[in-house]
């Protein structure tokens, strides 16, 4: 997928996840939404509203107006967008959340290039005042992406993906910060099963949270409050269960997977022998930066006795860049998957979640290091070699 499809305005992320959520039963009420166009280098003739992907409504444009009417039973986040959807990664697409009364959107230039107002308006307005300082971010990260520098720099792509994928503590943080300041907001129904979802909020800090809220928006919310609540306590122990099974000092678990020429090759057939697990995968512009590394540590240290077992988290619809990237990354060791992406048994048995991330076996199948990137792998190979 294009990199500029992947780095996603950040409010089209949040607004999506919270809408899943179900609300109570109530009443129902009336939104407008009047919409202008100006100055577009395209007028298009359709506007098109999405609620969770799926298309709810139309409105055709008539000298540069638009019109939605409808009901709701609670706010709720849409996006709105000049052609038929084509993922979060479109850019040129509005995220509003429908409240009762009348939403004017001002647009010129671009659909999101916008004036909000009206009695409808003050969810929609709440929630960009939360997020402004993410919305600048995000926005940077898309001005490094669109230009020349960043089609030919790797450690450029690396790092601004790498930025890319750090915004949702921001993002978190930033509504907490908000529903500390205004739990009375009527955006505080899109933002708080967000909040409660993230990784970055703990059980403890959610419930606070829900009870500063107003009591028909807790009511609302309470049940998709514990259901998350009790889905981090889970992870967290199952978090805890897999880290002290690869803890330093465990014993590595076999694994086997075919080679890139469907060769079965199993993690004891190293035995003896030093070495790196090494997860990665062709897309990951991460794992692609770090590359280098290893090819320079491998280089040095294989007469000496270092192995090192490249595990790629790739699809089988991929196999065929990862080949490529181990050709243009030069990458000498054996290489191994079963082409089930983050499903991959090896990953699954060793809990890895992100990637790169890497494991250093000792001869005696010991692990005694492990997510050792750039001069800190070089450091602890020498330190071993070069005794």
């Amino acid at each position: 997928m294009n990199y500029l499809k992947k780095l996603t305005h950040a409010s089209g992320i949040l607004m999506l996840c919270a809408s899943a959520f179900p609300a109570n039963a109530q009443q129902k009420t009336n939104f407008n939404i009047n919409g202008s166009l100006k100055n577009m280098a395209e007028l298009p003739a359709k506007v098109y509203m999405y609620k969770d992907r799926i298309l709810t409504d139309s409105a055709l444009i008539s000298n540069g107006h638009y019109q939605f009417k409808g009901q709701i039973t609670n706010v709720a986040s849409v996006t709105i967008t000049p052609k038929k959807f084509a993922g979060l990664g479109e850019y040129d697409m509005l995220n509003v959340i429908l409240d009762a009364g009348e939403m004017n959107l001002a647009s010129e230039g671009t659909l999101r290039n916008v004036v909000i107002s009206g009695t409808g308006a003050q969810a929609t307005l709440d929630y960009n005042e939360a997020l402004k300082l993410l919305f600048k971010t995000a926005d940077s990260l898309r001005a490094i992406a669109a230009t020349e520098v960043f089609k030919t720099d790797p450690v450029l792509r690396a790092n601004t993906q790498a930025a890319a994928s750090n915004l949702v503590k921001p993002m978190s943080d930033q509504m907490v910060s908000f529903l500390k300041r205004k739990p009375q907001s009527r955006a505080a129904v899109i933002m708080m099963p967000v909040v409660s979802s993230s990784p970055f909020v703990t059980p403890q800090l959610a419930d606070s949270l829900l009870k500063t809220l107003p009591a028909a928006t807790q009511a609302s919310l309470s049940e998709h409050v514990r259901a998350e609540n009790e889905r981090k306590t889970a992870a967290a122990q199952e978090k805890a269960s897999l880290e002290a099974k690869t803890a330093i000092g465990s014993k590595a678990m076999e694994f086997s997977q075919n080679d890139t020429n469907g060769k079965p090759v199993s993690l004891s057939s190293f035995k003896g022998k030093y070495v790196l697990i090494d997860f990665w995968a062709s897309w990951c512009g991460p794992c692609r930066a770090e590359n280098p590394y290893v090819v320079q540590a491998y280089k040095a240290y294989k007469e000496k006795g270092l192995e090192i077992l490249g595990v790629s988290l790739d699809s089988e619809k991929m196999k065929q860049a990862w080949i490529e990237a181990i050709a243009k990354d030069e990458l000498s060791w054996t290489q191994v998957s079963d082409l089930k992406g983050f499903d991959n048994a090896a990953a699954v048995l060793y809990g890895v979640k992100a990637i790169p991330q890497n494991f250093l076996i000792d001869p005696n199948g010991v692990i005694i290091a492990k997510n050792l990137r750039g001069e800190a792998l070089q450091q602890k190979l020498a330190a071993i070699f070069l005794k």
